[in-house]
């Protein structure tokens, strides 16, 4: 209001009826006016008509602008920033979505890192509600350490946020795949519709459509993952568990056996195997396939980049130390030696951890650094009860000690 009143004053100011019109002669139009041999009642009456055509021109003008402010800017003012302010419906969109944030009990909580950064993670959503990138990280938070219902809340925003996004449908139907089958299955085929090249959404759908006992659509995604990657072994297992199902063991016996040849460990292929081998009356093969099956063993992972991204989400102390082991067995030391760092800090008191940090530190050929985190773990141990340290721990320090030593070419 105040630039409609401002220009309305203006305007006032400008037409001005008690302006004389003499006041406006301009040297340059009696000149002209001269110059035409007008008579002197002429002059003045082209003068009077001109003076009240320019005012007639300018009052059209100043009126136009007028209106312009009222219509276009008279009741939206700027903000500090000098962006138009927020419309009331998005407001109450923006609140709506903070409102819908889930906030899992963590009174049962010790560890101060998981606590930093599941505040840290709901901040982000709290500055930017209507980003579908911060639900997604406060989804991996809560994920990874186990709150899976509130993580599912968190990819459902994220998914509305960005329908067309792959990895949040993707994420969302892997957080209910334990416990809503049906859902899991619906999601998938969305996600699949939209990149058809994921080999873990297909072996993951086809859990899904076995589980309800849809056995041709699980047949389907297992059939179009056996053409993204001829060699893993999730395929001829999950066709060797359909036809366990459907009663064809002959048939189930040789994909499960070609599913062994492919990963020898994985528990679950000699589980479906022992199955197989009591019905078709080998009860010896039966016993053995059913030990290996307790052992968990050391099966190979399914490549699921996805996934990975919310293990790294991780930062409890299992966690880490599960990163930290996967990522060393890749050889991926500096990433191995970053996963660490989330647990080191002055106040940190756990011997193993620096320990842990030392190996990464000597992996990646960082040897002065693993000897400063093998001295730390050492008074650790000395500033601790007597009799305390576990002797293995100590041996394991020293012997640290000593490569890290060997490897920067210090050998006194």
């Amino acid at each position: 209001m105040k630039q409609i009143n401002a220009c309305l004053k203006i305007f006032a100011h400008f037409v001005g009826w008690g302006t004389s019109h003499r006041e406006l002669k301009a040297p340059w139009e009696r000149h002209i006016l001269s110059r035409q041999n007008v008579a002197p009642m002429e002059l003045k009456m082209t003068r009077r008509t001109r003076f009240y055509k320019h005012i007639a021109r300018t009052g059209l003008k100043m009126i136009a602008v007028a209106i312009a402010l009222a219509l276009g800017c008279g009741d939206n003012p700027k903000t500090k920033e000098g962006q138009d302010s927020i419309p009331p419906s998005e407001l109450s969109q923006t609140k709506a979505l903070r409102d819908a944030m889930p906030r899992p009990d963590l009174s049962h909580v010790t560890e101060s890192a998981l606590l930093k950064a599941v505040k840290a993670a709901q901040a982000e959503v709290e500055k930017a509600p209507e980003s579908a990138t911060a639900w997604g990280k406060l989804g991996h938070v809560y994920m990874v350490h186990g709150f899976r219902a509130d993580a599912t809340q968190c990819y459902r925003h994220a998914a509305e946020l960005e329908p067309t996004e792959f990895r949040w449908l993707y994420y969302l139907g892997m957080s209910v795949g334990p416990t809503d089958a049906a859902m899991a299955a619906d999601v998938f085929t969305q996600a699949i519709a939209l990149n058809p090249k994921y080999l873990a959404a297909h072996i993951y759908a086809a859990r899904a459509f076995r589980t309800l006992g849809r056995f041709e659509e699980a047949r389907e995604h297992l059939e179009h993952a056996a053409e993204l990657a001829p060699r893993s072994p999730f395929v001829p297992l999950g066709l060797g568990q359909l036809e366990l199902h459907a009663k064809r063991f002959k048939k189930a016996r040789d994909y499960l056996q070609r599913a062994l040849v492919l990963d020898p460990h994985r528990s679950e292929t000699h589980a479906a195997l022992a199955q197989v081998y009591l019905a078709l009356g080998d009860r010896e093969a039966a016993r053995r396939h059913s030990e290996k099956a307790r052992d968990p063993g050391k099966g190979k992972q399914m490549r699921d980049p996805l996934r990975r991204a919310v293990e790294m989400a991780g930062v409890t102390k299992q966690r880490v130390f599960k990163n930290k082991e996967r990522l060393m067995q890749k050889g991926n030391f500096e990433r191995a030696v970053t996963e660490m760092a989330k647990l080191i800090s002055d106040e940190e008191k756990d011997a193993r951890i620096w320990l842990n940090y030392s190996e990464t530190l000597i992996a990646a050929k960082r040897h002065e650094e693993a000897i400063a985190a093998l001295v730390r773990a050492l008074a650790l141990t000395r500033d601790s009860e007597p009799n305390k340290t576990p002797p293995k721990l100590m041996t394991q320090i020293y012997v640290g000690l000593g490569v890290a030593y060997a490897k920067a070419g210090d050998l006194k």
